[in-house]
C-alpha cells in the first residue's frame, strides 16, 4: 500500500469515527429533548386535570 493510500485510509477512518461520534451526540441530544418534551407534556396534562377539577368544584358550588 502506498503512503498516499495509507494517508487516505487513515483520514477516511478518522472521518468515519468523527461522523459516528457526531451521530452519537445527536442521538443523545434527541433522547434528552424527547425526555424533556414528555416531562413538559405530563406537567401540562396535570395542569389541565387540576383546572378541570377546579371548574367542576365551582360548578358544584354554584349548583348548590
Amino acid at each position: 500500500m502506498s503512503e498516499q493510500n495509507i494517508r487516505i485510509r487513515l483520514t477516511g477512518e478518522s472521518d468515519i469515527d468523527k461522523l459516528n461520534q457526531d451521530l452519537q451526540n445527536l442521538q443523545d441530544q434527541e433522547r434528552a429533548i424527547r425526555a424533556e418534551m414528555l416531562k413538559t407534556q405530563a406537567e401540562y396534562q396535570k395542569q389541565v386535570y387540576d383546572i378541570q377539577a377546579n371548574v367542576k368544584g365551582r360548578e358544584a358550588q354554584i349548583a348548590a
